[in-house]
C-alpha cells in the first residue's frame, strides 16, 4: 500500500516535471516578432506565420489588441453590419497585404488566438483602423453593436 502510494507520488512529480508549462491568458510576450500575413480573415483578425527563432515558426490567427471590427456572415446581426465587416476586412488586407508585421505585447485572448499589438512599415494597425472607421476601440468589455 505505501508502495503504491509512493510510485503514485513519484510518478505525479515527473509528469509535471516534463509536461510543457501551457502559457496562461495572463502571460505576455514583448516582443517583436516578425509574421508574415498568410490571410486576412475579417477587420480585426489576420492568420500569420510567426517567426519564432532561426527556422522555428507558428501559424497563428492573430487578432489586432485593442479594436473590435464589424462581425461577418451567419455572425452580422443586420445588413448594414455585413456590409461594414466586408469593407474593414477590405481596408485591413490592403493596410497590411500580405507582407511582414510586426507583433508586440503578444498573449492569449480569451477564445484562444493570439492578441497582439500590431505594426506595418512603421504604423500601429488598431489606430489606423479606428481613425478611418473601419473598427472601435475595444478593452474587452461588451462589445457596441453595429447595427444602426
Amino acid at each position: 500500500m505505501i508502495r503504491a502510494a509512493l510510485l503514485s507520488s513519484v510518478w505525479t512529480a515527473i509528469v509535471t516535471v516534463t509536461q510543457p508549462a501551457m502559457p496562461s491568458r495572463a502571460e505576455t510576450l514583448a516582443g517583436p516578432f516578425q509574421a508574415r500575413v498568410l490571410r486576412v480573415l475579417d477587420g480585426d483578425t489576420f492568420v500569420a506565420e510567426i517567426r519564432l527563432w532561426f527556422g522555428q515558426s507558428v501559424v497563428e490567427h492573430v487578432r489586432i489588441a485593442g479594436i473590435d471590427a464589424p462581425e461577418s456572415g451567419r455572425r452580422a446581426r443586420c445588413e448594414h453590419e455585413a456590409q461594414s465587416a466586408q469593407r474593414s476586412r477590405q481596408y485591413l488586407a490592403g493596410l497590411i497585404g500580405l507582407q511582414m508585421v510586426e507583433l508586440r505585447e503578444v498573449r492569449r485572448e480569451k477564445y484562444g488566438r493570439t492578441l497582439a499589438t500590431v505594426r506595418v512599415n512603421g504604423i500601429e494597425v488598431a489606430p489606423r483602423m479606428t481613425e478611418m472607421g473601419y473598427a472601435r476601440s475595444y478593452s474587452g468589455n461588451r462589445r457596441q453593436g453595429w447595427c444602426p
